[in-house]
């Protein structure tokens, strides 16, 4: 996993997707903190990405792996920021 800088966290600040520029998001696991789990809804990447405020501090690519069934029948699909504002 591989923290994410320069353009593609600039890409994720404007709430699309590093890889497809998508801008629809799924909220997936969140542990204690500020992280969050989010995969892209168009090309299905995973991310975990830390928001303070209304901005991302931090921001890494995550395995592709696991089922985020659950996640998705809970949390809707929507932009980033509104997503984290759930």
């Amino acid at each position: 996993m591989n923290e994410i800088t320069g353009r593609r966290l600039g890409a994720l600040m404007n709430g699309r997707c590093p890889e497809c520029s998508g801008d629809r998001w799924q909220p997936g696991p969140q542990a204690l903190g500020t992280a969050q789990n989010f995969e892209c809804a168009f090309c299905a990447r995973r991310y975990n990405i830390t928001i303070i405020g209304r901005s991302v501090m931090f921001a890494q690519q995550i395995d592709q792996n696991g089922n985020w069934a659950e996640y998705r029948r809970k949390y809707p699909v929507g932009p980033l920021l509104r997503a984290i504002a759930n």
